[in-house]
């Protein structure tokens, strides 16, 4: 028979054996999984140290915030920056010299100006009417020139590659104002101008003296000069009684911007192709 003999339980240490069984069976990816933990947290903990660090060293900006879209005014408005809406176009082959094109384009702004009421703002909406269905609001402007009235007129240069621009001056004939003359300004404004502020006193200033026009008392007068006039840029213009004939002046006109085109009477830009 075989015979069996009891081993010694203090040869074997039953804690180590039981640790290492425990160890054994613990998955590598959780190993893994901890020890990233641990990185993580690391640099959470990072992370914060040198934000506050930052807060309480870096002193703060005086720049005001930025307004909210909510508070902007129409002149906010108007002074944002105009992107190209034309990219990549300049790419495009062409032919060379460019095809023969051109359109003729209404001022967005026509309004008098009273030099003897640096204060007076002119109606900006002279030809509106209540109808049924609400005010209309027809595009008529008024051209009005006398010894102490000017008009501001602006274009704004629109499409590509048509910066080319012909300003156009038709004067009727005035059998009442032989000899006299109106004088054409560029003024210095690069912006639509708010109608509903302006007068003599917020006039943008001249910048130089382009042509004085006779008013031709048989005739209709057409006056025209070319300028460049990049995509989406304003021209602005002055229309006053000439001083240098010693004439008194009397002009006005109502100008539709519905018409097809300019009969008699009207100031109008013409832009060709460059491109």
């Amino acid at each position: 028979m075989n015979s069996y003999s009891a081993l010694r339980t203090d040869d074997v240490d039953t804690e180590s054996v039981e640790s290492k069984d425990s160890a054994s069976h613990i998955p590598q990816d959780l190993k893994k999984r901890s020890s990233f933990g641990y990185w993580a947290l690391a640099i959470c903990v990072l992370c914060t140290a040198i934000n506050l660090v930052t807060t309480f060293t870096v002193p703060f900006s005086s720049t005001p915030p930025a307004k909210p879209m909510g508070s902007l005014t129409a002149n906010d408005v108007r002074l944002l920056r105009r992107p190209s809406q034309y990219i990549g176009l300049e790419k495009v082959v062409r032919p060379s010299p460019p095809e023969p094109k051109s359109f003729w384009i209404y001022p967005i702004v026509l309004a008098p100006i009273d030099n003897a009421d640096k204060s007076k703002v002119f109606d900006d909406d002279p030809k509106r009417y209540a109808s049924q269905i609400g005010t209309i609001t027809p595009e008529i402007r008024r051209v009005l020139v006398t010894d102490t009235v000017s008009t501001i007129a602006q274009f704004r240069a629109i499409d590509f590659g048509m910066e080319s621009c012909e300003l156009n001056i038709l004067i009727p004939a005035v059998s009442s104002a032989d000899g006299a003359a109106i004088s054409v300004y560029r003024v210095n404004e690069t912006y639509a101008l708010d109608t509903r502020t302006l007068s003599y006193g917020t006039r943008p200033q001249r910048l130089q003296k382009l042509s004085d026009i006779p008013i031709n008392p048989d005739d209709n007068v057409h006056w025209h000069r070319k300028f460049a006039c990049p995509s989406e840029s304003v021209l602005s213009f002055e229309l006053a009684c000439s001083t240098a004939t010693g004439h008194s002046c009397n002009l006005e006109w109502w100008q539709d911007k519905t018409q097809s085109s300019m009969d008699n009477s009207g100031i109008y830009i013409v832009q060709h192709a460059t491109i």
